[in-house]
């Protein structure tokens, strides 16, 4: 599969109405977020800092009341560790009231969001309550699930740290928005917050 990464040459594609995600331009409609946090903060072991900055920056994109927040991260504490725990649980209260997994192994989160992606899926129309997917991730191991959220009619977005976290091929697949967290703007809009912010 490949690794290589998002850039600047890869096709513009506009969200519907040419919408970035962001909170004054979403549409009212419930959206899905599906939140890697090993991605979301550079890291398998955070600290409470990297989680506040991550949280607070996603938080600007926009929470709706009735969202459904999916989240994994790869650092389940042992009660040996008392940094660790303590670290788990403020990620745990932070994020609140997503549904947030603690798991093990190599990309044991990855492998978790994909899990209840296909269970949505399977569950059936998904899209009767949703309108977009937000995957907070750049790995390319989301590609098919990705393609298949499309097929269900939903809207994909994507959420990553940096371009060189971004899969190319995960890029290709969605069709919505490419949002650097905290750069605060869309690789696939190129258009200031501020500007976006004026215009809603």
């Amino acid at each position: 599969m490949s690794t290589s990464t998002y850039t600047m040459e890869t096709p513009r594609i506009r969200a519907r109405g040419g919408k970035c995600l962001i909170k004054p331009l979403r549409d009212g409609f419930d959206w899905l977020h599906f939140l890697d946090y090993d991605s979301l903060h550079c890291t398998g072991c955070p600290s409470i800092t990297q989680i506040d900055r991550a949280y607070d920056a996603y938080k600007d994109l926009g929470i709706g009341k009735t969202d459904l927040i999916y989240g994994a991260c790869n650092h389940n504490p042992s009660r040996n560790n008392r940094v660790r725990v303590r670290t788990a649980w403020h990620l745990l209260e932070r994020w609140a009231p997503a549904r947030v997994r603690l798991t093990t192994g190599i990309k044991g989160a990855d492998y978790v969001l994909i899990d209840d992606i296909f269970d949505l899926l399977r569950a059936g129309n998904v899209a009767n309550r949703f309108t977009d997917v937000v995957i907070g991730s750049g790995h390319h191991i989301f590609t098919l699930a990705v393609l298949q959220l499309r097929k269900a009619g939903l809207r994909v977005h994507l959420v990553v740290v940096s371009p060189q976290s971004l899969s190319r091929d995960l890029a290709r697949a969605a069709n919505g928005c490419v949002w650097l967290l905290h750069e605060r703007r869309c690789l696939r809009h190129q258009e200031p917050v501020e500007k976006q912010a004026l215009a809603a």
